[in-house]
This record gives C-alpha cells, sequence and structure tokens, in this order.
C-alpha cells in the first residue's frame, strides 16, 4: 500500500492529469499507515529517540544540505532569483544565501518553522512527527489513568476533539508550526490503528475488487463536491475529509490485495514502499533536474512547462529577457549531440495525444526518481561500509 501511496504522490505534484482526485485521498493513506503499523514496543523514549531518527533528523539534514546547496542550484538555472519567473504560474524565487542564513535557517529546520522550496513535500515528514510523538504521550498518559484497560474509545474522542479544533484552524488560517494540519490529521493515525483491529485478511478477491470499484466511483463523485489539500490544512468540511480517506483508503487496500499474487508488480511496489523517505525528500528535485535536462537536450521542458507555453509568458510579460529565466535561451545539446534532434523529430512524428504526453509526462518523473533514489541507496551502502570497516579496525 505504501508503494501504491508514493507513485500517487509523486504523479499529484507532477501536475498529473487527476491530481484534485489523487489529493482527496493520497496523503490521508500515509497517516492512516503509520497508525496501522503504530507500537510502543520498547517504552515511550525508545519509540521517542526511533521518530528522531527517522523523521525529524532526515527533515533538518534534508533541508539543510538543500540549503547549502541553494547558491549552486541557482547558478544552474535549477532555481532562479529572478523575480519576473513568478509571473508564470506554478514557479517560484528563491534568494541567494550565505553562510549565515544557513546557519540560521538550519536553526529554524530543528523546531520545524518553515521549509525549502525543494523541501515542500517534507511538510507531511514534520506533521507526522508531531502526531506520533503526540499519540504515543497520549496513550501511554491513558493507559495509566485507565490502568492498563483499552484506549480506544479515549483517543477516538481525543481524535474527534483535535478534528475540530483542525477545521477551526482551517476557517481562520492558523497553521503555526503545521499545527494545524497535525490537528486535523490526528484521527487519520488514530483510524489507522483501529483498521489494524478490525480489518479481515480473508476476503474474496471478487468482494475487493467490488470495493475497490465503489470506492473508486465514490471519489469520482467527491471530487466535483469538493477538495482537500492537506499541505495547506485546506478541505471542504471534516465529514468530506473523512469520508474521502475512508475511500481512499478502500481503494488503495483494494488494489494492493489484488496485485498481490503477482510477484513482479508486488517486488516493485514493495521496493518504492521502502523507499518513501528518500522519494519525499527527492522528488521535488528530481523535475527540476528532469525539466533541466529536457532543455538542455531538445530546447523543450519535459514537464515543468513547455517552449510555447514559456514563449506565450514571455510575450504577455512584455519582456524578451524572461525567456533566459523559462530556458528559451538555454544552449541545447542539439547541435553537438543526436539525441536531441532524434527526441523531438520523434515527439513531432508520433504527434503524441493527451494520453501520449501524460505517460511522458510519468516517464519522467519515473525516470528522475528511480535516479535520484538509486544514487540515495549507493551513498547509504557506502556510508555503512565505512562504518562498518571502521568498527573493524576499532575492534
Amino acid at each position: 500500500m505504501r508503494g501504491i501511496g508514493i507513485v500517487l504522490m509523486v504523479l499529484g505534484h507532477s501536475g498529473f492529469p487527476g491530481t484534485d482526485y489523487i489529493y482527496l485521498f493520497h496523503m490521508a493513506l500515509f497517516f492512516m499507515l503509520s497508525g496501522w503499523f503504530f507500537s510502543l514496543r520498547g517504552g515511550l523514549v525508545h519509540f521517542a529517540k526511533r521518530k528522531l531518527v527517522t523523521l525529524w533528523l532526515p527533515f533538518v539534514a534534508a533541508n539543510t544540505v538543500f540549503t547549502v546547496c541553494n547558491n549552486l542550484f541557482l547558478r544552474l538555472n535549477i532555481l532562479t532569483d529572478d523575480a519576473r519567473i513568478a509571473e508564470i504560474p506554478g514557479n517560484s524565487v528563491t534568494a541567494p544565501v550565505s553562510i549565515k542564513d544557513i546557519l540560521g535557517r538550519t536553526v529554524h529546520w530543528c523546531v520545524f518553522d518553515g521549509g525549502t522550496q525543494l523541501g515542500g513535500a517534507m511538510w507531511f515528514i514534520q506533521a507526522l512527527f508531531q502526531i506520533s510523538l503526540l499519540y504515543a504521550v497520549i496513550e501511554v498518559l491513558l493507559q495509566k489513568l485507565l490502568h492498563g484497560g483499552d484506549t480506544l474509545i479515549a483517543q477516538g474522542l481525543l481524535s474527534g476533539v483535535l478534528l475540530w479544533v483542525g477545521w477551526h484552524c482551517n476557517q481562520i488560517g492558523w497553521n503555526v508550526w503545521g499545527l494545524g494540519i497535525a490537528a486535523s490529521c490526528y484521527w487519520m493515525f488514530y483510524l489507522g490503528t483501529v483498521l489494524r483491529r478490525t480489518a479481515r485478511s480473508e476476503v474474496r478477491p471478487l468482494y475487493r475488487a467490488a470495493a475497490g470499484a465503489a470506492a473508486f466511483v465514490l471519489l469520482l463523485v467527491l471530487r466535483r463536491l469538493g477538495s482537500v489539500g492537506l499541505a495547506g490544512n485546506g478541505y471542504t468540511n471534516p465529514a468530506f475529509l473523512l469520508l474521502a480517506s475512508m475511500a481512499g483508503w478502500v481503494l488503495v487496500r483494494s488494489a494492493a490485495c489484488l496485485t498481490a499474487p503477482l510477484p513482479r508488480v508486488s517486488a516493485v511496489l514493495g521496493y518504492l514502499g521502502r523507499a518513501t523517505m528518500p522519494i519525499v525528500i527527492l522528488h521535488f528535485l528530481s523535475f527540476k533536474l528532469v525539466t533541466w535536462l529536457g532543455l538542455l537536450a531538445t530546447g523543450d521542458a519535459w514537464g515543468e512547462w513547455d517552449a510555447e507555453g514559456a514563449a506565450t509568458a514571455v510575450q504577455e510579460a512584455g519582456d524578451d529577457s524572461l525567456q533566459t529565466s523559462v530556458g528559451l535561451d538555454t544552449p541545447t545539446f542539439a547541435d553537438v549531440l543526436p539525441t536531441g534532434d532524434y527526441l523531438q523529430a520523434y515527439s513531432e512524428e508520433q504527434g503524441l495525444d493527451f494520453a501520449g504526453q501524460a505517460a511522458m509526462y510519468i516517464l519522467s518523473g519515473v525516470i528522475g526518481v528511480a535516479v535520484l533514489t538509486i544514487a540515495f541507496r549507493l551513498i547509504s551502502l557506502t556510508v555503512k561500509e565505512s562504518g562498518a570497516h571502521g568498527n573493524s579496525r576499532a575492534a
């Protein structure tokens, strides 16, 4: 399920057609899965240490690395400090940073204050850290108050209260340190613990397929009635959020169970599920890199914008110098390598329709994420091997 969820997240962030459909449930799925696997085995202190290592540390480290590399990314045109780029929808401006800026911002990352453009998806890591610790602390307190009794009802009441608080934070636009998001999503974590207790392992494939189809249709209806944007603590109303999240869970669980007997599909989804953290951290950068490589190879970006759209934006802005910022004046490899000419000619010859363009969109994102994930894994293996050699020498 986590593998399917991470694919949906990347598709949603890529601007894939149907993004508003995916947004109805894809991040709720991760909160519910975290609740499903919640365990206080080893005690509260052990749990807190584990969350510091697996959630807080990656959040701080990734945002710090992105900030350290900020000026390099500006020089490579992966990021831009040209304010005129903001005139093109979906783009942001990034200013150069100094060593003082890096140190100051790192302190802010340590308390989940703010974020980086390339680390935009890490709001989820922050919210999950806050929810996990709060749920664990409440669980320990309730167990003491109830003398070891069942805490399910008490946690359910608290999650309802927090959802009400989160909804009011939504209405007044308050979300300091992401606490509004944490309040709105606490019940999802709780619901994951409930589902773990009540889920049935033996369900006929026909029933699963019927349930998945019903959930799919229900989400199509909900898509017309409202929207969900948890990154900004935005949703139509609490009942809508609850219904959409549950429908998404049924849909994805049905898909996961039906594909489980397929070894290759199951293996790929399992690998993607285990690589959730590096994908969350790196996929925004992968989008930038794919766009950058596309501009260099063919003079046309693969995903973020096309040459025609950028030219239109330049014309509307009335400033020809803006074309450098959007990559229209970027030197290409087409004159040096045949690949650029071939790719461009191939696209024109094939006359790709909407589905073909969408497929290329997905492929570009998959390639970018795959390359960065492999790089991340190689770095991790290198660090582990270095540590092992160091330990052996010390022994």
